[in-house]
This record gives C-alpha cells, sequence and structure tokens, in this order.
C-alpha cells in the first residue's frame, strides 16, 4: 500500500489527461487538437499520462486508475486483470499499487475545493481525479468525458453543486500556478475552460 502523502509533487513538470466516463470518452471518440484536426481518445491517452475513472480504465491506456465505486465489484476486477502503475481508492480490493485515498484525506489537499464537505457527498470520480492529478504536481489536467449532462443528475440544485464544486477546483488549480481544460465542447460544464487536445503536453519522461 502507498500512502497517498507520498505521491504529491511526483508527477511535477509533467500534464497529464483525465478520462470520466461520459459519452464523449469512448475510445473512438475525437477530439480536437488544432483548427481542423482531430485526434481519438485512445490515440491521446497512449501518448500522456492519463489518470481514468472507474470503467474506463480497461478502456484507454491508462497510467493511474481512480476508482470510487464501491458497488461496482466488476470495476475493480478489470482493474485487478489490467493493473495501472497506481490505483487511487477509497478500497484495498487486492489491487496491486493501490493509493488509499479516504474522506478525511479532503481536508488535507482540497480544502478549498471541499467547501464543507458537499465535492465529496458528490460522488464525482472525474473531480477526485482532477484534484488527485494536482496533488501529483500535473501542471496542466485536460478533462475527457466530463460531460455533465443533465440527465445524469437528479435534479437542478445537484447539477448546480457539481458545477459550483468544479469552479472552486479551477481556481485552486490557479493558485497553485496549474490548470483545468475541457476538451469536450458540447460539455454542460462551464466552470472549467474549454481547451484542445494540443494544450496537454505528451509525455516528457519514462515511467
Amino acid at each position: 500500500m502507498i500512502r497517498f502523502e507520498q505521491v504529491k509533487d511526483f508527477m511535477e513538470g509533467e500534464d497529464a489527461l483525465v478520462v470520466a466516463c461520459g459519452p464523449s470518452a469512448t475510445p473512438d471518440a475525437l477530439v480536437q487538437t488544432g483548427p481542423g484536426l482531430w485526434e481519438s481518445v485512445s490515440s491521446l491517452c497512449r501518448k500522456h499520462w492519463t489518470l481514468s475513472c472507474n470503467r474506463s480504465i480497461p478502456r484507454v491506456a491508462t497510467d493511474f486508475g481512480v476508482v470510487f465505486e464501491p458497488g461496482r465489484d466488476s470495476v475493480w476486477e478489470d482493474v485487478k486483470r489490467r493493473p495501472p502503475m497506481m490505483t487511487f481508492g477509497h478500497h484495498a480490493r487486492g489491487c496491486p499499487r493501490k493509493v488509499e485515498v479516504i474522506s478525511r484525506d479532503v481536508s488535507k489537499w482540497l480544502p478549498e475545493a471541499d467547501h464543507e464537505g458537499r465535492s465529496l457527498r458528490l460522488g464525482q470520480c472525474p473531480f477526485w481525479a482532477a484534484g488527485i492529478a494536482l496533488w501529483m504536481g500535473f501542471e496542466t489536467v485536460g478533462l475527457i468525458g466530463v460531460d455533465i449532462t443533465p440527465d445524469r443528475f437528479n435534479n437542478k440544485a445537484h447539477l448546480f453543486e457539481v458545477e459550483e464544486a468544479w469552479g472552486r477546483l479551477a481556481k485552486l488549480a490557479e493558485k497553485m500556478d496549474r490548470k483545468l481544460v475541457n476538451l469536450n465542447p458540447e460539455t454542460y460544464l462551464k466552470a472549467v475552460p474549454l481547451g484542445k487536445g494540443s494544450d496537454i503536453r505528451p509525455k516528457r519522461r519514462e515511467p
């Protein structure tokens, strides 16, 4: 078991992708990399440091897995069959190279983003994956599949809380001289500025 404190600024100087589970995160989905230029999600993940969430972990080339779905044992079985370099989560489940992240860590590493513990209750795995990426030292973090479509939430109040939480995280990234960009131009998430795949630098060192 790896302690969470051990990975602080571990990847300083690099950029990363966070791959969530929204419709725009399928392996064949396209991400704009420049004027008139597009590249598939699977191709981008092979070139860049990638943190994948839950069921997206086995779909793409994943360096760091983030699992916050305790009720879905099948997710853990997929992770164990094809383990990333490290897997972050709050249950061990026999996964190799596991970094345990528990609720009390929140006040230590995302105090401004997790206002009054609300973000933790939202259960947004991509939110924690982006926060973990910032904690690890990644400078620019590009979001794929964080579509935040209204039909995925029970009511508008919940959607407002999600938007508010991402806004706090984006501001926290700025204070850290880092940044979040959303690579899906059709997303409903407005709190994170839009970007292109070219904003994320490819891997510059060996794992």
